[in-house]
């Protein structure tokens, strides 16, 4: 959602209509974000498709979008920019990033670690903008990797429905027979 709000916020406040099309696998919050939009818009403004993914090169070759915007892999990445070019439309695209994040020598590892493990672990570490990759400055790398170590040593894991619980998990069944 938070992707999408950063591509359709800015082309509604320039008097533009938008069309958005999920992934087929995961429609469901893009239909109640549509079905939001249709409370507060006026009808048109705010377009959403769902489909199985047959009508992607449609919408980048149709002369009537003028701007499309992909997050996902690059190898689909790849073909909507091909889609695209024939067009020369504008396009924006956020494919496969490892959203790294750097620490100076200047930063106090107390201050900056949860920020750090609140950014890498929000929803489990299951999300596209979560932080995968850290540089530190030697001077203070021992002393953030520490302090990085105590927050997940303290982070409450277990079935995310039990109260107190922080970070939910899955359970895993093991044989018993080894």
């Amino acid at each position: 959602m938070l992707i999408l709000m950063i591509e359709i916020a800015p082309a509604l406040l320039a008097g533009n209509t938008a069309g958005v099309k999920p992934a087929p696998t995961t429609p469901l919050t893009t239909l109640k974000f549509g079905e939001l939009c249709a409370r507060l818009l006026t009808a048109g403004v705010v377009n959403i498709i769902v489909d199985q993914n047959d009508l992607g090169s449609a919408l980048t070759t149709h002369p009537d979008v003028a701007k499309a915007a992909f997050t996902g892999s690059t190898s689909t990445g790849k073909k909507v920019m091909e889609s695209a070019a024939g067009s020369l439309k504008r396009l924006t695209l956020e494919l496969g990033g490892n959203d790294a994040a750097i620490v100076r020598e200047d930063i106090e590892p107390k201050e900056v670690a949860p920020e750090i493990y609140a950014s890498a672990m929000f929803n489990a570490g299951q999300a596209c903008v979560a932080i995968k990759r850290l540089s530190v400055h030697d001077s203070i790398y021992d002393a953030v990797c520490d302090e990085l170590g105590k927050l997940e040593r303290r982070t409450v894991v277990g079935n995310g429905l039990d109260h107190g619980t922080e970070m939910g998990r899955s359970r895993i069944r093991h044989n018993s027979k080894g």
